[in-house]
Order: structure tokens, then sequence, then C-alpha cells
């Protein structure tokens, strides 16, 4: 497994309260991290693939601050735990209103993006 240092960034560490990411993130981290390549990604629940895809968008952020990413969840419940956990960790590293929730309603939506 690889170590959470491979981040590189003392803020980004900071995100992770482990040591080294699990056999499924490490298998994507390079593929994530390091290149522009599409990525897909099949596991069971539980198995960490949204650390994955915080690989995904660490690297947006470090390439491009100004930068866009949109997560998609299957359900409301899913996407409303996320936006709580990604306020929270990412909120020190990111400007406010950096991390929204979309809800459909395109009036506010448009607001938001």
């Amino acid at each position: 497994p690889l170590p959470i240092s491979v981040l590189g960034e003392g803020a980004l560490i900071k995100l992770y309260g482990f040591a080294e990411f699990n056999p499924i993130q490490t298998q994507t981290f390079h593929h994530l991290f390091k290149t522009d390549k599409n990525c897909l990604i099949c596991a069971p629940s539980g198995s960490g693939k949204s650390a994955c895809a915080e690989f995904a968008i660490m690297r947006m952020l470090v390439n491009d601050p100004q930068g866009k990413c949109v997560y998609v969840a299957p359900k409301e419940e899913t996407s409303a735990n996320t936006y709580v956990d990604w306020s929270k960790r990412f909120g020190s590293i990111l400007r406010p209103g950096q991390v929204v929730q979309l809800t459909g309603e395109v009036a506010s939506d448009l607001k938001l993006i």
C-alpha cells in the first residue's frame, strides 16, 4: 500500500486520518492523481472509491485552482453525506462556495455554478 505522503502537499495529507491507502486506492492513485486520463472504478460499497474520486479532485485543484468538478451520486442521501464530508474536510483548502450541492432546481443551481 502507498503511504499518504505520496500526496506531497501537507494540506492534502491532512485530509486523511489514516497512514496508507488501501489496495484499490493504491492501484488507482497514479492514474487519477498524476494523469489526465479517464478512469472507471468498479468496486463494492465501502471499498474506498470516494478517496479515489478525491485523487482526481485534488489533481484538478493543484493544476487548475479555478477548475470545477461534478460528483454525481445515485441517491440524495449519499450526495448529502458526501457534501457534508467534503465541505468539512476540503473547507480548509478551498474558497467559500467552492463546494456546493446542486438540487436539480435550475434557477438556484445556476447561481451556484
